[in-house]
């Protein structure tokens, strides 16, 4: 691990998902095309370490939790409120808090979303107490 401009820089650069990610919307797409909660679960891994919310919540379900997610996925797709029970369910697989504060930092700073987490991921992820 290195230090860069007071920003603690782990080996992440070869990261497959860090080293292609433009945006929160590859998270999206991928959450999307998840087919099964085996398959939600092999993302949440794939994107480690930037989402262990998302992965707590996938490896805390069950299968009728799954049938749950995915009916809810479908309303809020349409732009139709799933319920603010289903939000606090399963609002950190739509939405994990890492991913979300990089993104906020990438829009401010106008760079791809992979930059941020490369250079400040470990920095988020220590904030939010990961």
């Amino acid at each position: 691990m290195s230090r860069t401009r007071g920003i603690h820089v782990p080996p992440l650069h070869s990261h497959p998902i860090v080293t292609h990610m433009t945006s929160e919307q590859d998270w999206v797409r991928a959450v999307d095309e998840a087919a099964t909660l085996a398959d939600l679960r092999e993302l949440t891994l794939a994107w480690e370490p930037f989402v262990p919310d998302a992965k707590a919540v996938a490896y805390g379900m069950t299968e009728d939790d799954w049938l749950a997610f995915r009916l809810g996925l479908s309303l809020e797709r349409k732009a139709q409120f799933a319920g603010a029970e289903w939000a606090a369910r399963f609002g950190y697989i739509l939405q994990p808090a890492v991913l979300g504060d990089a993104t906020l930092m990438a829009l401010n700073l106008h760079v791809p979303l992979g930059t941020v987490l490369l250079r400040a991921g470990p920095t988020l992820l220590a904030e939010r107490g990961w």
